[in-house]
């Protein structure tokens, strides 16, 4: 017999085979349905819903109603992913309710001109005049860069404190006023009035070429923390009836330490928010006067937080970030009787292959629109694993899950 023929003969019972083997496999499975027994498929020790049936994959609307939001509060009896482990980033919840990230740089890349600087610890951030405002915490300078959001761009610049060396800030969060042409710029915690832990705000007016900052004004925040590394994180600022207005968000739950095993600071879903007006002092000094303490919604169910923004002038959307839960809450916000709605969704921060947190330094955030965000990371901490370093000391835009 010929080579070509014998080719032939092999090839010929190859497929009679593969044949017989499929065959076979799907008279296993059809059997299987006819059992009852079909429809999972296991893949990495992790089963996947291959039947269709709704009644397997999906709870009921009655079912679904009952299901708390990823990294809210579980009541105990309903079987939800938890966003520490690594089956998380398999179940629905993550493919609803995980931002997307559609463009991202390290603030090294973006400046023309670094100004000798190589670490940029992001703290804050806003949007005005048709740019994005970063602020650092361990530079006095701001960030101006382009929405166009270009590498080494001339648009993007550094700037600095008028006639100032340069040294660490301790700025947390960022607000442009609007009728005076400044910034606010809330400060950490420190010692004021002896023994006081408290925060000030710090009013700072752009020379017309943007080449440096002038502090034109620094106000006491009537309000006293436990901590020294507890304080404000985020701020948002508004006038309403002629009078100026500022919200601090609190690092830590209830505004509390975060020091010891108990702290109350660590008792997750107890964010709050601090509302001060600004009241005029004799001699030209000022203060920020508590008026209410606004309560975070428990659907915010984080360990800290660690920036707030409106999407428009006091609209009605409002996202809270948490660095720790690599997560942020879009809600809704009453202006009438300034408090928070309940409710509202958690979204979570891109994880990487091993489900792992990488956005573990998430600390400015503001809405470039309905459904997108610009977002600054500050640089991980050398207590925090080392895939945290990938993303930190950058800008991004992220976009809200398919779930909003």
């Amino acid at each position: 017999m010929s080579n070509s023929m014998m080719n032939l003969v092999f090839l010929a019972i190859s497929i009679l085979m593969l044949s017989f083997s499929h065959a076979a496999r799907f008279s296993n499975l059809l059997d299987a349905s006819m059992d009852g027994d079909v429809g999972m498929l296991t893949r990495d020790n992790r089963e996947f819903d291959l039947s269709g049936d709704s009644s397997a994959s999906d709870s009921s609307d009655e079912d679904s109603s009952a299901l708390v939001e990823v990294g809210s509060e579980s009541d105990g009896d309903v079987n939800q992913a938890d966003p520490d482990d690594r089956d998380f980033c398999y179940s629905k919840e993550y493919r609803k309710r995980t931002l997307k990230t559609m463009w991202e740089m390290p603030f090294i890349g973006l400046f023309s001109d670094l100004r000798n600087q190589t670490k940029f610890e992001a703290s804050g951030a806003t949007i005005a005049k048709g740019y994005a405002w970063v602020i650092f915490d361990s530079l006095r300078t701001v960030g101006r860069i382009s929405l166009d959001f270009n590498f080494r761009s001339e648009d993007n610049i550094l700037v600095p404190e008028k006639d100032e060396e340069e040294e660490e800030s301790q700025f947390e969060g960022i607000e442009y006023s609007p009728e005076t042409d400044t910034f606010l710029i809330v400060t950490e915690v420190y010692i004021a009035d002896g023994d006081r832990l408290q925060s000030r705000t710090e009013e700072v007016k752009m020379a017309d070429d943007y080449s440096s900052f002038e502090v034109i004004r620094e106000c006491l925040i009537d309000f006293t923390f436990e901590h020294e590394n507890k304080g404000f994180e985020g701020i948002y600022y508004f006038k309403r009836d002629n009078h100026r207005y500022f919200m601090g968000l609190c690092e830590s739950n209830y505004c509390k330490t975060s020091s010891g095993e108990d702290a109350p600071g660590r008792e997750k879903g107890h964010g709050r928010l601090v509302l001060a007006k600004m009241v005029e002092i004799e001699g030209g000094d000022c203060n920020w006067q508590v008026e209410k303490i606004i309560h975070i919604p428990t659907d915010a169910y984080f360990t800290d937080y660690s920036e707030i923004a409106f999407h428009g002038l006091m609209g009605p959307t409002v996202a809270v970030t948490s660095q720790e839960d690599a997560a942020v809450w879009v809600g809704k916000f009453d202006w009438e009787n300034l408090e928070f709605e309940e409710g509202g969704t958690v979204f979570h921060f891109p994880r990487n292959d091993h489900c792992e947190m990488i956005y573990c330094n998430v600390e400015g955030i503001h809405f470039l629109d309905e459904q997108r965000l610009f977002v600054t990371t500050d640089k991980s901490k050398s207590k925090q694993p080392h895939h945290c370093m990938h993303k930190d000391q950058m800008a991004m835009v992220m976009a809200l899950g398919s779930s909003y």
